[in-house]
């Protein structure tokens, strides 16, 4: 389906702004899986190729957001910059080569990528990283996270292993996602522009997404106070494992 009759068909327009919706509400309740969201539910009726760029926008307003409401964020920049400078750097020129893809194989890749995502977040993997590794780990993360989010606009699986790994304090984890999430974002915008998956017209459509994602994302942020955590996360990352083996099994057959 070609972007033009994308934008001709209301019907369509309304049903993207129900997806950023709901994945602005899975941020505002669970911090993260915004891109997952919204990707997951975009390819079932969008090619791949649409999909990423379009989600670009809301991306880089919600963590904005969400990096300026940090506190002291500079120093927990300082314990993590070498995440804060790979991430970027790969994750751009990783975007450089995403067009060389087809359609099949980034459905693949983004399939693989939120079943990672899943799996890691689900299961909470708690391996102990000695503080003389944890450079090279901060390299290792950040350049794998990079890779993935410029293939998929994802980057969200590989840092939170690394962090969750560092056995952080809450605080500091938050604060530190909020800093690796945003650092990410403009390196995005920019690698898909200079790609040609951001033009002016799907820009257009991006950052009219933005009001939905981000009326989401206030209503995740009061029902994260009413609902159950756990169950509302189980539930969520249940339905995104379902649509990623599904993706992953499309792209195989294809």
């Amino acid at each position: 389906m070609s972007l033009e009759t994308l934008l001709a068909a209301w019907p369509l327009l309304l049903l993207l702004s129900g997806i950023f919706f709901l994945a602005g509400t899975v941020k505002g309740t669970l911090g993260i899986g915004l891109p997952t969201a919204a990707i997951t539910l975009m390819t079932l009726f969008l090619d791949p190729k649409l999909a990423l760029p379009l989600v670009v926008l809301p991306i880089v307003i919600t963590n904005l957001q969400q990096f300026l409401s940090m506190p002291e964020w500079w120093q927990v920049l300082r314990r993590y910059w070498r995440v804060a400078l790979t991430l970027p750097t790969t994750l751009f020129v990783t975007t450089l080569f995403t067009t060389q893809l087809d359609s099949n194989q980034i459905q693949l890749v983004i399939g693989l990528s939120i079943c990672t995502f899943c799996v890691t977040t689900y299961t909470m993997p708690n391996p102990n990283i000695p503080q003389r590794w944890d450079g090279v780990a901060q390299l290792l993360a950040g350049s794998v996270s990079g890779i993935l989010g410029g293939l998929t606009s994802i980057w969200s699986p590989p840092m939170l292993v690394y962090l969750i790994s560092k056995r952080v304090k809450k605080d500091e984890f938050i604060t530190a996602t909020g800093i690796l999430l945003f650092s990410g974002c403009l390196p995005l915008a920019l690698g898909f522009t200079l790609n040609g998956l951001l033009t002016l017209e799907v820009a257009t459509q991006s950052l009219a997404m933005v009001l939905p994602t981000m009326l989401g994302f206030w209503v995740g942020a009061r029902l994260r106070k009413h609902l159950s955590g756990p169950l509302f996360r189980n539930v969520v990352l249940a339905a995104f494992l379902v649509a990623g083996i599904r993706m992953v099994a499309s792209a195989v057959m294809s």
